[in-house]
């Protein structure tokens, strides 16, 4: 089964280590990356070639959450 890449993007570390944690003991998914930030998720998001799981939080310090609609990654 091909393992399908996950990026956090939330300013709670609590939440971010648990969903980290979890998907460590996950045999399908592989964390691609994480960023508490959305100006550096934003920068981290640009150079994926391979995404399939962003877990975001709606509400960020430095970005509207809004602004992740126009990014876009070609798989």
């Amino acid at each position: 089964m091909e393992k399908k890449t996950v990026f956090i993007v939330d300013d709670s570390n609590e939440l971010t280590t648990e969903v980290i944690r979890k998907i460590s003991m996950t045999d399908n998914l592989v964390l691609s990356g994480s960023s508490n930030n959305g100006k550096d998720a934003l920068e981290a998001l640009s150079r994926l070639t391979q995404l399939d799981v962003l877990v975001l939080d709606l509400i960020l310090p430095q970005v509207d959450a809004n602004i992740f609609k126009k990014l876009k990654i070609e798989l």
